[in-house]
């Protein structure tokens, strides 16, 4: 069983540290493979011990060449226009420039690069706002690093990756989304209806109700049947309680 990247992200003794005033290009000599085309990373990420330790571990890779390491954002910017990356992993929350906003500064300087999310964070505001921006990709920090280096790859071959959690927040998002854009589309007059369909009451009740003649309710029924996707009205009415769409 691969061990979760989190374990790894000790630096090593016998590396020496870069100067801490200047960028940390080149920091590990890269792995050469004859015949091998080879990933050129960045990694932006401001904790320093899983910013060395997620270089070191994806350096041992012959087809991964780490081309720098970033403290922030905006020296992840810097660092991209120079040394034209193929991907940039980073994190979301960093000093200077965060991560949602050197996405959206890469997609204007650098649109051919592609972005991957490494994060400690499964907020659906991060993972929409980066999604928006043009990333590639959002992982958490526990995945395996064997999975991560899968999701690079992947990413490098022009695919997209996201986390297992990730994916289950956004499906329950979209259908949150899905059913408050279906109770957006009924207009007032076929929420009063269903509102009434729901107290159990008929079309004729309805009509007194609303001073709506016969045929009007039956058709503001079949408009909301339509509109919901179901086909009755109990139907209806179980589902426009579910979606908290009436009270």
């Amino acid at each position: 069983m691969v061990a979760p990247l989190r374990c790894f992200v000790k630096p090593c003794r016998n590396v020496s540290q870069p100067a801490q005033d200047s960028p940390l290009e080149h920091p590990f000599p890269p792995c050469y493979a004859m015949g091998m085309e080879r990933i050129r990373i960045l990694v932006a990420e401001d904790y320093a011990m899983v910013r060395e330790g997620t270089c070191r571990l994806l350096g041992k890779h012959a087809d991964f060449e780490i081309v720098g390491q970033a403290r922030d954002g905006q020296e992840a910017l810097e660092l991209a226009l120079k040394l034209q990356p193929d991907i940039v992993i980073a994190d979301v929350r960093m000093p200077r420039l965060n991560g949602i906003q050197l996405l959206s500064s890469l997609k204007k300087q650098l649109p051919g690069i592609k972005a991957l999310m490494l994060s400690a964070y499964s907020d659906e505001d991060y993972i929409l706002a980066c999604l928006k921006e043009g990333a590639s990709g959002y992982l958490l920090k526990t995945i395996d690093l064997e999975k991560l280096t899968q999701a690079i790859r992947t990413v490098h071959a022009g695919q997209g990756v996201i986390d297992p959690v990730v994916a289950t927040k956004m499906a329950g998002l979209l259908v949150r989304e899905s059913s408050a854009a279906k109770a957006a589309l009924l207009s007032p007059k076929e929420y009063d209806v269903l509102r009434l369909v729901s107290r159990g009451m008929r079309n004729n009740q309805i009509a007194d109700e609303l001073g709506l003649s016969m045929s009007t309710v039956a058709k503001h029924v079949n408009k909301i049947l339509e509109k919901l996707g179901v086909s009755s009205r109990s139907e209806a009415v179980r589902y426009a309680l579910a979606k908290l769409i009436i009270d």
